[in-house]
């Protein structure tokens, strides 16, 4: 249901093609537990004192595709507030985590920051890696907005919605 005007109240469906599967949450997370290198990992932090937080999965339709994203934080028993670990994203049949969304979107959709060789500065960054950063940076003030009840977290949504757009476009 939108809470945007003048769409409030209006009931919004997303229709999938038929024939074609499209993970949910519960499969995406079933992916994160079954993968070899995730599920090492969270069980290796799970022990010793401290333990694994699974923060709230961002589900975003995004054109004919499903983007989700969901935080890993880490919290030992003497502290009082966990530590962020990983970000999973997922896109399609693609998975990857890393230490910030940044760098997930990054492992998923397969580009990175390119260096030059032979002085080892940084090469003008490609479009798909600045709308990576674009989100990314998004992201963060669309977390800030929701945790601060914000009334722009909606407008920060569906721009990240339409970089997520064009993010899909480049990869085709």
């Amino acid at each position: 249901v939108r809470n945007d005007l003048p769409h409030y109240g209006e009931i919004l469906a997303y229709v999938f093609p038929k024939g074609q599967p499209i993970p949910g949450p519960a499969q995406i997370e079933s992916s994160i537990d079954t993968n070899p290198e995730m599920s090492e990992k969270l069980t290796l932090w799970d022990e010793g004192g401290s333990s694994v937080i699974r923060g709230n999965m961002l589900v975003l339709p995004v054109n004919n595709a499903i983007f989700y994203v969901e935080p890993i934080y880490i919290q030992a028993q003497i502290a009082t507030m966990p530590l962020l670990k990983q970000v999973v994203v997922a896109a399609g049949d693609r998975i990857a985590w890393a230490e910030n969304f940044d760098m997930a979107m990054e492992k998923v959709f397969g580009v990175g920051v390119k260096v030059e060789a032979e002085t080892g500065t940084p090469v003008k960054e490609d479009p798909l890696t600045a709308t990576i950063k674009t989100i990314n940076e998004k992201m963060n003030q669309y977390k800030s907005q929701i945790q601060s009840n914000d009334p722009n977290a909606k407008q920060t949504l569906e721009e990240i919605k339409k970089l997520f757009v064009a993010l899909e476009k480049y990869k085709k």
